[in-house]
């Protein structure tokens, strides 16, 4: 093993450290390891959800949430890679679309933003609570993937915030009944 970012090395792993890349190891609260179990967590919560909602939500909103779970797991197998991570399609449309329709909805659902009350779908309201924690998420990446030199992804942050525009787009979905 060799410490991250030094030329030392050691034959074992301490039980405080985890492998960042190859060999490299880090402590266990650096932040791309941080970051790596928030998106582990924010996996867990889109089982969940789907789980949860399965039997009530129309075909299309599970399937968006399926669709996101993939790009999830996608994107983190991009940031433990290094791969760029590729563009977020979901139900057909690539994530510029999905930001032109959640930033302008009067023109496609007939209707402002949403301005949640509690008095939504049951659907809406789980995955508000989704694309919060994408975004809680987001705020967290920029440490990590924009501040410490060499390891800037500028692909990574963009991907997070389509990412909650996609669960955005499923809410209005949610609350037209498509």
């Amino acid at each position: 093993y060799r410490l991250y970012g030094t030329e030392a090395r050691l034959k074992e792993k301490p039980e405080f450290m985890t492998i960042l890349l190859g060999q490299d190891l880090v402590d266990k609260d650096h932040p791309r390891i941080r970051f790596r179990g928030q998106i582990d967590s924010l996996e867990a919560r889109l089982l969940l959800t789907i789980g949860e909602l399965k039997t009530t939500a129309s075909e299309q909103v599970i399937q968006g949430l399926k669709e996101i779970y993939q790009y999830t797991r996608q994107l983190l197998r991009s940031e433990e890679t290094g791969d760029l991570i590729q563009d977020l399609f979901l139900l057909g449309k690539d994530s510029d679309e999905i930001k032109e329709i959640t930033r302008h909805p009067e023109k496609y659902f007939n209707q402002g933003h949403l301005i949640l009350e509690g008095d939504e779908k049951i659907e809406t309201l789980k995955m508000n609570c989704l694309r919060a924690r994408i975004r809680e998420i987001e705020v967290s990446a920029v440490d990590p993937f924009s501040r410490i030199p060499g390891q800037e992804r500028p692909d990574l942050l963009k991907a997070l915030n389509r990412l909650s525009s996609a669960v955005h787009y499923l809410m209005y979905l949610s609350e037209q009944g498509e």
